[in-house]
């Protein structure tokens, strides 16, 4: 069921200027999506912290894009979960030059403690001759 009826259109910038949310999220940009002439706006949960309670108020001036307001304000209580801790790093077989000092990308969201254990190693040129996954596999040389 959408908030805004049978109402199509909503003015993106009229959603992110009157749909608040408390307690504050730490990062707010991209925290409230809205396109053109569409009738849902998404939250990023990805913004939101897990187990939290928030209440987020939609503003009475909130407009579809024939001017017409919501007329009165609509106040939901929201409540997150506790997230699964998640990492990200790139997958599959990479090779890093050792002459260089490279850095990977990794992210990360509420990982136990704040903390993750990584493991690294050298490997030959030869190594790598008849390797076609980083990936364990019965009947082949692995790394």
């Amino acid at each position: 069921m959408s908030i805004f009826g049978d109402v199509y259109g909503i003015v993106p910038d009229s959603a992110v200027e009157n749909i608040t949310i408390v307690p504050a999220p730490k990062e707010t940009k991209n925290l409230i999506i809205a396109y053109e002439n569409y009738n849902i706006v998404r939250i990023n949960p990805w913004l939101l912290e897990p187990d939290t309670n928030y209440k987020i108020t939609i503003g009475a001036n909130t407009k579809d894009k024939f001017e017409q307001i919501l007329g009165k304000p609509v106040v939901l209580d929201y409540q997150t979960g506790d997230l699964l801790g998640d990492i990200s790093v790139a997958s599959g077989l990479n090779i890093f030059p050792s002459s260089q000092d490279l850095q990977l990308n990794i992210s990360t969201v509420n990982l136990p403690e704040s903390e993750y254990k990584a493991a690294y190693k050298i490997v030959q040129p030869t190594d790598l001759v008849y390797t076609e996954s980083a990936y364990p596999i019965n009947n082949r040389k692995n790394l």
